[in-house]
Parts: structure tokens; C-alpha cells; sequence
């Protein structure tokens, strides 16, 4: 059979030979659940013994459920589709969910929340920004230069924070269109390990991972903010590592003052969106968040993105912006770099 007349629909669609090996994954499939693609992650994901449960219900024409995973209500339900012939022909992969735990993991704004945020963030931001034009123009006026620049780059630190929120509101609502995009993210860390001096990274192999690079680093740049924002003397170290279920990245940061479940309310630094971006991403994606205690306050959040499958590993073939800095790239390195300089001071 050609699958090739799902290429067009809506729905995700996967197809499983009858050994389980996936040999057909659409569009939808692909950039909803890249990590069922590969050739082997049914295989990989299950033992043998369910594997040959799965197949005696479908040989009689039954469908199997599979449990996927137990956190998220996550399930594959299997169906058989069988040829005149031959019999057991080939296996139709659905993929199954919770609704409740899912939206709750995952919960969409709402358009009040959105808007409530939206003033959060900027409209003191702006007021804070007006405020300060007046204190350097008085300083620019007594000859004080250092107050000026002081102010200078506090307006600066202030409308950039302002750029990176609207493209983070923008980039957690947005459909993903288009190629499949790649980003080695080993790469985007060592870059930002090169400006944000709070942030230990030792560079490690190639990480490639299905997401855009200007996503990327707005994903990383909010992170490591608010583990910044919620120290006292911020230290943050990263790693990154490849393994057979996908790739994985730890930001392990110092004693925290203020818990990740607590808004930083009393400064306008940050560009959180709370666990709604962070979650809500890395699920488009169709990665995960996994977030440790440590000791003394300390947390591990580890975010745990698919693998690409075959020649979709290469990082080059589909990193169209890996040689150039974008816009909100280069502003996202500029506001680490001011947020790891910040000292109190007083006019």
C-alpha cells in the first residue's frame, strides 16, 4: 500500500510494519511526535514479551494499547490492517492521551491571562523606562558620566527584556510551519557560555534537536534568566549529552531564594512566563521538562528534547541560520550578558 495519500492530512498519521519497525510517519506526525519516527522506536521503547502480546491481538483483529508514558496519561493504541491475501499486512500507530493531565501539564492561555501578562511585563517596563530618560538627562547635564551609562544600560537591559518577551508570546502561540528544522544545541550553549558569565558549559559533541535556533536560545535565555533572578550569587552549570532516546540538557543552579513556583515580583528583570512557556514548549516540540530538588534549595532542570532520525542528525543540512546571528538572537547574548553585570545602585 502507498501511504503516501496521508501525506496531506491533518491528523498524524504513523505506520508500523508488522516486525514494528515505523515505516511511514506524515507531516503532522513528524513535527507533533518526532521522537516515534525513527525506524526503531517502537522496538527501542518496548521489550520483546509486550511486543509479542501486541502482535497476537492484532493477528486475531483486535487493537493493543501500549502504555507510553504513565506521567502524561500518554498511550500508542495499535490496529491491524490486513491485505486479502497475506493477512496482517501493516500496523496503524495512534497516539493516545489523558485530556485532563494533559491540559494541565500543558494549559493554553487564555486571552485575559495573555493580556494580564502582557501588562506585567511590559507596561511597568515602559514606565520604568520613561522614568529613567528624565535621570540621564540630568546626569548627561551635571557632567555625571557615570550615572549616564549606569542609566544607559539599565534602558538598554530594560528594552531588550522588552523584544525577548513579545517574541516569547509570540513564538508559545505560533503553529510550526514549514521544513523540518534542526539546531545543534551544543553550539547554542557554548555560544551564550561565551557571554553569560554566570553559566558553566564545556562544550560537548554535536546535539542536534528538532527546533529552530532562534526558539532555542529564547527557550535557554529563559530559563537561565530565572535561575539567575532567584540566586543570590547566581551559578548555573550546564550539560548536554546524546543518548538513544533522545538528548538531554541539565541547568543545574545554586541554593534558590525564591522557588521556581514563585514569581520574581518584585523586579522587572526576567522574561518568564512561568512553567506555561517552558512546558508548553518543549511539548511542542515533543520533548519533556523533568525539574530535581537539590541540596540547600539548589534545583536540576533537565529538558529532554527528541532525536532526529537518519541523515536528519546532520546538523547542516537543515541549520539554515547556524552561520548568522538573527535579531532576536543577538539580543537575547546582549541581555545575558547585562543581566550577569548587574550590581545594585543608588542615584
Amino acid at each position: 500500500m502507498a501511504f503516501t495519500c496521508f501525506d496531506g492530512a491533518v491528523a498524524p498519521v504513523l505506520i508500523a510494519s508488522t516486525d514494528f519497525k515505523i515505516i511511514y510517519a506524515n507531516f503532522s506526525a513528524q513535527r507533533r511526535f518526532p521522537f516515534l519516527t525513527d525506524e526503531k522506536a517502537l522496538l527501542a521503547r518496548y521489550d520483546a514479551a509486550d511486543l509479542r502480546k501486541a502482535y497476537s491481538a492484532l493477528k486475531e483483529g483486535d487493537s493493543y494499547s501500549l502504555p507510553y508514558e504513565d506521567s502524561l496519561g500518554l498511550s500508542l493504541v495499535l490496529t491491524p490492517s490486513f491485505s486479502p491475501s497475506e493477512g496482517l499486512d501493516h500496523i496503524c500507530v495512534y497516539v493516545s492521551y489523558d485530556e485532563d493531565s494533559f491540559r494541565d501539564l500543558f494549559p493554553l492561555m487564555t486571552d485575559n491571562e495573555l493580556i494580564y501578562a502582557m501588562k506585567k511585563d511590559l507596561i511597568p517596563s515602559l514606565h520604568y523606562l520613561a522614568m529613567q530618560t528624565k535621570f540621564g538627562e540630568g546626569f548627561i547635564n551635571s557632567g555625571q558620566g557615570e550615572k549616564s551609562k549606569h542609566v544607559y544600560r539599565t534602558m538598554r537591559r530594560k528594552i531588550l527584556h522588552q523584544m525577548l518577551f513579545v517574541s516569547q508570546v509570540s513564538e508559545s502561540h505560533q503553529e510550526r510551519k514549514g521544513d523540518y528544522s534542526l539546531c545543534d544545541a551544543s553550539a547554542v550553549l557554548d555560544r551564550i557560555s561565551r557571554v553569560f558569565k554566570n553559566v558553566k558549559y564545556k562544550p560537548s559533541e554535536v546535539c542536534v534537536v528538532p527546533v529552530e535556533r532562534e526558539p532555542l536560545i529564547l527557550l535557554f535565555t529563559d530559563l537561565l534568566a530565572n535561575l539567575t533572578f532567584r540566586q543570590k550569587d547566581a551559578k548555573i552549570r550546564v550539560s548536554s549529552c546524546c543518548e538513544d532516546d533522545g538528548v538531554s540538557i541539565c541547568f543545574a543552579s545554586g541554593p534558590l531564594v525564591t522557588p521556581l513556583n514563585v514569581p520574581c515580583e518584585e523586579a522587572m528583570n526576567g522574561i518568564d512566563m512561568g512553567n506555561y512557556s517552558v512546558r508548553r514548549k518543549m511539548e511542542s516540540y515533543g520533548g519533556s521538562v523533568l525539574v530535581k530538588r537539590g541540596v540547600r534549595g539548589a534545583v536540576n532542570v533537565t529538558l529532554k528534547f527528541p532525536y532526529p532520525r537518519g541523515i536528519l542528525r546532520i546538523p547542516e543540512l537543515n541549520d539554515h541560520s547556524a552561520r548568522r546571528l538573527s535579531i532576536i538572537e543577538e539580543a537575547a547574548l546582549e541581555y545575558l550578558s547585562l543581566i550577569a553585570d548587574l550590581e545594585p545602585f543608588s542615584f
